[in-house]
């Protein structure tokens, strides 16, 4: 949304709306809504007397039919109602810079959403107040997977090296097993290294896939 600008009601659109709302249709006075459709602002338009002067002039309102502004001239109304636009849209725009995309499909051997690993991390960012239960068994099996592909020793006597398997959808002997879970802890360090970088530069993260 960077560029872009608020589209600009032509000389005839401004007369015409100002024509429409002078009159009254079986004495009930006529309303027009101007609309930005670059934020979404919706706001009335009327032509009633100024409750003080009892002088005719045009006023922006409020949905819900509060007054923002008042003025004889219906160029003075439109530029109000810019400038409001204006200001909607540079707040749309700071909140979206504010924004970091992480795109999880640079992370496969993460992002599989086939694997319990996955699925404990996922509950993990949906509720981050609870402990990180993907990355302690993710710590604890790299020392076991170690221990038995290297000596031979299971790390307690109810250790499976299948259900290590099956968490993170790893494959191989001793002799590529720990060479396939190490791609799965390097993607993780990384992937932790991008969010934990835009979480300290105070972005909000989206991840996408």
């Amino acid at each position: 949304m960077g560029n872009q600008k608020i589209k600009i009601y032509s000389e005839k659109e401004k007369q015409e709306f100002a024509e429409y709302v002078k009159c009254t249709d079986n004495g009930i006075m006529q309303e027009a809504d101007l609309v930005c459709e670059e934020t979404g602002i919706v706001m009335h338009l009327t032509y009633e007397s100024d409750m003080n002067t009892d002088t005719p002039c045009y006023n922006l309102k409020y949905m819900n039919g509060d007054l923002l502004a008042t003025s004889v001239d219906i160029d003075d109304i439109f530029k109000y109602f810019y400038s409001m636009c204006k200001v909607s849209l540079e707040e749309i725009e700071k909140a979206q810079q504010s924004i970091k995309e992480i795109n999880l499909s640079k992370y496969p051997r993460v992002f599989n959403v086939d694997t319990p690993f996955w699925e404990d991390l996922y509950n993990y960012y949906n509720n981050p107040t609870k402990m990180n239960k993907a990355e302690f068994n993710l710590i604890c099996s790299k020392r076991d997977i170690s221990l038995w592909t290297k000596m031979g020793m299971k790390p307690h006597r109810g250790w499976k090296v299948s259900d290590a398997k099956t968490y993170f959808n790893i494959k191989g002997t001793k002799e590529s097993l720990l060479v396939d879970f190490m791609e799965v802890w390097e993607e993780y360090q990384e992937m932790k290294k991008e969010l934990s970088e835009a979480v300290s530069k105070g972005f909000q993260i989206q991840l996408t896939a």
